[in-house]
């Protein structure tokens, strides 16, 4: 198993749940840190489809279950989880197969979702979904893609996330209506004012002044800042 992280990310390895037991169960988990500061959990599991000598194929997935399990109760809930990986169990027997179906309501159980839906390794005679993308975060939905190149004899699988939008600052423009009706009105109301109010008065100076204030009001009736 093994994690590709983009580099700059600041990262952990949670030894308590990364565990390698041979033929049984193989995994890799990391608590990443965004670049917003926002911590995630993101796993590798890999389950291995050879026989191990001393037990049954039961036994073999019945121990490889009860690690499944007790690593996703070890993963706080609060706490956004992606898994990826090769499981080696067809997701699309669920209702024929007893370690399929054990397998996926241990996920729900959990509060996982296995969010592949189309098989992800196929031959001439065969066509599984045992690669999967399992998580906890609560998403209205999931966009999912398969490549379908053979690159090995498993196609890549894709899950998109959704990422915290940055925060934008919004802008505010301020505008005055100076359309061809408003200056008409503007200008007839202008004419028709008597303004005794400026020619009553002596002093230059306080006649500029409420000239200005009378002015400033009357335009700013009929161009009202916005």
């Amino acid at each position: 198993v093994g994690i590709y992280l983009k580099t700059g990310l600041a990262f952990r390895k949670m030894e308590n749940i990364s565990i390698f037991n041979e033929k049984l169960y193989e995994s890799l988990f990391l608590e990443v840190t965004t670049n917003r500061g926002k911590k995630i959990i993101v796993g590798s599991i890999y389950r291995p489809n050879t026989n191990y000598s001393s037990l049954t194929h039961t036994e073999q997935f019945n121990q490889f279950h009860e690690i499944l399990l007790n690593t996703l109760s070890a993963i706080p809930t609060s706490t956004e989880t992606f898994i990826a990986g090769d499981f080696n169990l067809d997701a699309l027997k669920y209702d024929s197969s007893h370690f399929v179906s054990a397998y996926i309501d241990t996920l729900f159980a959990s509060g996982f979702l296995q969010t592949i839906t189309k098989p992800t390794r196929c031959t001439k005679d065969s066509a599984t979904l045992i690669d999967h993308v399992l998580t906890n975060s609560i998403q209205p939905n999931f966009d999912t893609a398969i490549i379908t190149n053979k690159i090995s004899d498993h196609f890549p699988i894709i899950t998109f996330t959704l990422s915290s939008k940055p925060n934008i600052t919004k802008t505010s423009y301020s505008f005055r209506d100076f359309s061809t009706r408003n200056i008409n009105e503007f200008k007839n109301t202008l004419s028709n004012f008597t303004w005794d109010n400026v020619t009553n008065i002596t002093n230059p100076d306080d006649a500029y002044d409420q000239f200005h204030s009378t002015f400033g009001d009357i335009h700013n009736i009929y161009f009202e800042c916005k």
